[in-house]
């Protein structure tokens, strides 16, 4: 499946400049391997010609290279108004201004939010995003619709899939629907495991559930320390059976809620990418 930027900045933007600068590394080694040949020739084989797994990889790099870029040449001040930034795609925020205005105003930093003054009015907006936040970063008028878009991108294949699951859930309504798949999508291997069982699962509500679950689950897990650096493990898998230490890059097993025996990652390239 294609994997919209929007999970890929959830997962590195909190990476150091030296962790992004490994992983891009990693990634652009990995763009022109035989593994990720291998991968399209399977995505062929399986007659998938949408070559997903080379644009997901192309996707992740970019997205690297714009948090690299941010990151260097801002160092994330946010508590300047011209470099308060967009949480879905981290684009500088323009600000509203209301009431009569004198003269022209900079519409590179400034947006025109008419006479009517309330506590509901907007006082940012994402040209890029086309999304308007509160003074707090919420997002306002958040829809089902935007919430898919910022995760999955404009690719219509899944952005239709998951709009036709989520309408069918007739027992949910639309705030359970987005906090829902908020959480799903904070872990991109679940997400993808999600996505895949939409393609096979008959009982809708029943996958709800069950994933819904799931996260609940690894939310509530007693928070783990890695026994190298002692910082907090990551739970990885749907079931939660492997541990990640992001400091070390070092894995490890679950041994019912505390830190196993090392191991080695869980995943191949072909389970993230598509």
């Amino acid at each position: 499946m294609a994997i919209g930027p929007g999970i890929y900045f959830n997962e590195y933007k909190d990476y150091s400049v030296d962790e992004l600068e490994r992983e891009l590394e990693d990634l652009q080694k990995y763009l022109s391997s035989d593994e990720l040949k291998k991968a399209r020739q399977e995505e062929i084989d399986k007659q998938i010609d949408d070559n997903n797994c080379i644009e997901n990889v192309r996707t992740e790099i970019s997205v690297i290279e714009e948090l690299l870029k941010n990151k260097k040449t801002t160092g994330f001040e946010l508590n300047e108004k011209e470099k308060i930034r967009c949480p879905k795609c981290y684009s500088i925020l323009k600000e509203y201004i209301y009431g009569k205005i004198k003269g022209e105003i900079d519409t590179n930093k400034y947006i025109a939010g008419g006479c009517e003054l309330s506590e509901d009015n907007p006082i940012y907006h994402c040209s890029k995003c086309n999304y308007d936040y509160d003074k707090n970063l919420n997002l306002m008028t958040e829809t089902l619709e935007k919430v898919i878009e910022s995760f999955i991108g404009n690719d219509p294949f899944w952005k239709d899939l998951l709009k036709g699951y989520f309408d069918s859930l007739a027992n949910k309504n639309d705030e359970e629907k987005i906090i829902f798949l908020k959480k799903l999508a904070s872990n991109k291997n679940l997400f993808n495991e999600f996505t895949k069982e939409i393609l096979k699962t008959v009982d809708k509500d029943e996958l709800f559930d069950k994933y819904n679950n799931i996260c609940t689950d690894v939310k509530n897990t007693n928070i783990l320390k890695c026994p190298n650096c002692n910082g907090k493990l990551m739970f990885l898998m749907p079931d939660g059976s492997h541990l990640y230490c992001n400091e070390c890059e070092k894995y490890y097993l679950n041994n019912n809620g505390k830190v196993g025996d090392k191991t080695t990652s869980p995943y191949n390239r072909n389970d993230v990418l598509y």
